[in-house]
């Protein structure tokens, strides 16, 4: 079995649910299109989930976290728990460790600029002194997460970002203070990860205007006069920007929501009746006595 699988369960013509897993240290991936066949259900998603676990040779090295819908992935783990205890292999699914709702933003549901603009430079964070800056606010952010990295390793990883060209920042008086991953790209979308400001200057508008600027961008969009930064991507604009907040951050949501992310379960996109978002959760499946 290759250690980067792509499945998917179908019915028909319509895709129900995939599986994806980019490299040995990435979790798996699963996803469920927004619009599919109405007469597609939850039922019809549970049974999808058990299929995909079927299919996996019975290695449990190969799963151990997955992040996708919560039910999806709970009927999942389950799945995948049971098989291989049929295999003599005790695991268990242990509880995620938080929930976030997974949203996006589009042309259609941007909202106006706020009357009065950020005095904020908002650009793509570029050489050695961005790095070096960088890297104390990436300590800082990953205190709040089970792993905090070390100064050495938060310099490696926002030296390997921003060589990529994934780091966009926030300055104010030409300093660093906040700044944004973007991740998962594909033809049509494209993600928000890690917004991230510096205590100091929190609820200044920072992350917002940072917010906004990725977005206009990715979708092909200039902010005159509002933020500073190129011209759009260079291999051309994305139909979405998406992003997870969690369910828990109230103040993250009204934020995101602001920038015209969909941050409702009962709204959908005003062109496309896509749905505008949805519980995302990272489950996981540990060995029995853990």
């Amino acid at each position: 079995m290759q250690t980067r699988p792509l499945l998917a369960v179908y019915r028909n013509e319509d895709i129900i649910l995939t599986l994806s897993k980019h490299s040995l240290q990435d979790p798996c991936m699963m996803a469920t299109p927004s619009m599919t066949d109405s007469s597609i259900d939850a039922t019809d998603i549970h049974t999808a989930a058990e299929m995909l676990a079927d299919a996996l040779p019975r290695d449990p090295n190969l799963i151990s976290n997955v992040v996708g819908p919560e039910k999806a992935v709970d009927a999942f783990l389950a799945s995948w728990v049971s098989l291989l205890k049929q295999q003599g292999i005790d695991m268990k699914a242990v509880p995620p460790p938080f929930r976030v709702y997974a949203c996006f933003v589009n042309i259609a549901t941007l909202t106006p600029l706020p009357a009065t603009s950020f005095d904020y430079g908002v650009s793509l964070a570029s050489d050695a002194d961005d790095i070096a800056a960088l890297a104390p606010l990436r300590v800082e952010f990953s205190k709040a997460s089970p792993n905090p990295m070390t100064p050495e390793a938060a310099h490696k990883s926002m030296r390997e970002a921003v060589g990529a060209h994934r780091v966009w920042v926030c300055r104010s008086e030409q300093e660093i203070v906040s700044y944004a991953l973007v991740s998962r790209a594909t033809p049509q979308t494209i993600a928000i990860q890690n917004v991230f400001v510096h205590p100091e200057y929190r609820r200044k508008g920072m992350a917002e205007a940072l917010v906004r600027a990725i977005s206009h961008y990715y979708l092909g969009l200039a902010l005159p006069g509002y933020v500073h930064h190129t011209e759009g991507p260079p291999e051309g604009p994305k139909a979405e920007v998406c992003l997870n907040v969690k369910a828990s951050n109230a103040e993250a949501a009204m934020i995101y929501k602001r920038c015209g992310f969909i941050v409702d379960f009962d709204v959908r996109n005003p062109i496309s009746g896509k749905k505008g978002s949805y519980i995302s959760i990272m489950g996981s499946a540990v060995p029995l006595s853990e």
